[in-house]
C-alpha cells in the first residue's frame, strides 16, 4: 500500500521536475510575464494529476476497500485521459506539446517498475 504512495508521489516531483527542466532548455521561452505564467501554469497541471491521483488512491483504498492492483491501474488510465483532455483543449501551448509525451514515457516507466515491485 505504501508503495502506490511512493509512486504517486514520485509522480507529482517528477512533473514538477520535468516542467522546470522543459522551461529552462525550451526554445520557446520569451521571458515575458506571461511566458512565466503559462510555465506556472503547466507545473499547476501536473501538480494537480498527481495529487488527484493520490487522492483517488486514499478514497478508493480505505473508503471503499478496492484491490491495490485495480486502484493502481484506473488511477493511471485517469490520469492519462486527464492528460490528453487538457492537451486537445491547449494544443498550442509550446510546452505541453514537449511535456505531454516526455511525461507519458516518464509515468509508463515508473509504472513499469513498481508493477513488478507490487507483483501484479
Amino acid at each position: 500500500m505504501k508503495s502506490i504512495l511512493k509512486y504517486n508521489i514520485l509522480m507529482l516531483l517528477a512533473g514538477i521536475i520535468l516542467s522546470t527542466i522543459i522551461y529552462s532548455l525550451s526554445p520557446f521561452k520569451i521571458g515575458n510575464r506571461a511566458d512565466i505564467i503559462e510555465f506556472m501554469g503547466i507545473i499547476f497541471f501536473f501538480s494537480t494529476l498527481s495529487l488527484i491521483n493520490i487522492i483517488g488512491y486514499l478514497l478508493l483504498h480505505y473508503i471503499f476497500k478496492i484491490d491495490i492492483k485495480i486502484i493502481f491501474k484506473v488511477t493511471n488510465i485517469l490520469i492519462l485521459l486527464l492528460i490528453l483532455f487538457n492537451h486537445s483543449r491547449e494544443w498550442k501551448n509550446t510546452y505541453l506539446l514537449i511535456c505531454t509525451p516526455i511525461y507519458f514515457l516518464l509515468q509508463f516507466l515508473i509504472f513499469l517498475y513498481y508493477k513488478k515491485r507490487i507483483k501484479m
